[in-house]
């Protein structure tokens, strides 16, 4: 990818980028190839240099080492920096940052100045329409409720067609309702205007509702990238299975492509049938009751909690040596009282395995 018309498909590259805060290594040797019209979401835990990302991006922080193209154009390097407001790049932020002393139409308009009078009303009439303000114009930010500020702010920084849209945990400050809400209105409007994005989140359920790819993130280093599906079902690593929600955990033993375990053989992948031991992990949504005697194993009730449209039982295997404790979480009702048992069997395909030794 070092000719520069194989760039033309790519809005953003970052190529080994690594930054320093003082002695505090922030980001260690990322490299980001996004392609255009596409969302990435950067996930992971609080301090993994999510933010560090987006600013180094947005021409906040000053680029230490690497290189930045943005829709093949190099825009920093240890060397070169482009100023903020000339790479292209619109930035929410979590808490939305809106002019207090100018109207949401103003708000709007606020990156529009190089446009003609009549041409720049038009684009603000536009995105007060998409995002569904068109009663709010005239209003001043501190009437508005929180999702009506969001909107905006993403209006405001979408109304320059900007080349990259960089999301700073923007919907994070929304309650649990309404941040599903505007997600959902975000998304439509972002596809319809074929924007690119980067998101940064430290939701799962929002980067797997949301974007196209996702990067796990941890101490600085992205450490599998990949889209949606892939990043649940083919994990490359423990840290990233475990992100996506509780997991029990096996060590066992492997015989011929499969792994023994309290639940029955687990086939292991092709790749893993030369090792002996494996580590089995299962995700707490794997699990579901069944009356085969044949499948799975007598687990005790410790709890039950209904979720609504899911249970999530505290259960235990009396029947081992020491007892295994478990969680799963369960689409049918459970009736059982505390300390009654049910059979619980796992599905094979939900099971993340990786090899020991």
């Amino acid at each position: 990818m070092t000719a520069n018309h194989n760039r033309a498909c790519f809005s953003l590259e970052l190529r080994d980028v690594t930054h320093h805060y003082g002695r505090h290594l922030a980001i260690n040797q990322i490299e980001i190839f996004l392609k255009k019209q596409n969302i990435l979401c950067l996930l992971g835990p609080s301090g993994c240099g999510k933010s560090t990302v987006l600013r180094l991006i947005a021409g906040l922080e000053k680029l230490q080492q690497g290189e930045m193209y943005i829709e093949g154009h190099l825009v920093a390097n240890s060397h070169i920096s482009i100023k903020a407001e000339s790479r292209g790049v619109g930035l929410v932020f979590q808490d939305y940052v809106l002019f207090p002393h100018l109207t949401v139409a103003q708000n709007i308009a606020f990156g529009l100045g190089k446009l003609a009078q009549k041409m720049r009303q038009e684009r603000v009439e536009y995105f007060l329409d998409i995002f569904h303000l068109h009663d709010c114009g005239h209003l001043y930010p501190h009437t508005l409720s929180g999702g009506q500020q969001q909107r905006v702010a993403l209006a405001r920084a979408l109304a320059p067609q900007p080349k990259l849209l960089l999301l700073d945990e923007a919907f994070s400050s929304l309650d649990v309702r309404l941040r599903s809400y505007v997600r959902e209105q975000t998304l439509e409007v972002i596809r319809k205007l074929q924007t690119t994005v980067i998101m940064v989140s430290h939701d799962p359920i929002e980067a797997m509702e949301m974007a196209d790819e996702i990067a796990i993130m941890r101490a600085g280093r992205i450490i599998q990238i990949d889209s949606p599906y892939q990043i649940y079902h083919n994990p490359k690593s423990e840290f990233v299975a475990e992100f996506f929600g509780e997991t029990s955990s096996v060590i066992t033993v492997c015989h011929n492509g499969m792994a023994e375990s309290y639940w029955g053989h687990i086939p292991v992948p092709n790749e893993f049938h030369h090792v002996n031991q494996v580590k089995l992990m299962i995700r707490a949504e794997a699990f579901y009751q069944t009356d085969d005697a044949s499948l799975g194993v007598r687990a005790r009730i410790h709890d039950v909690r209904d979720l609504g449209r899911m249970v999530k039982v505290h259960l235990s295997i009396d029947e081992l040596p020491e007892p295994y404790f478990f969680y799963a979480v369960l689409t049918e009702p459970v009736y059982q009282p505390k300390d009654a048992y049910i059979r619980i069997a796992v599905d094979p395909k939900r099971v993340v395995v990786f090899p020991i030794g």
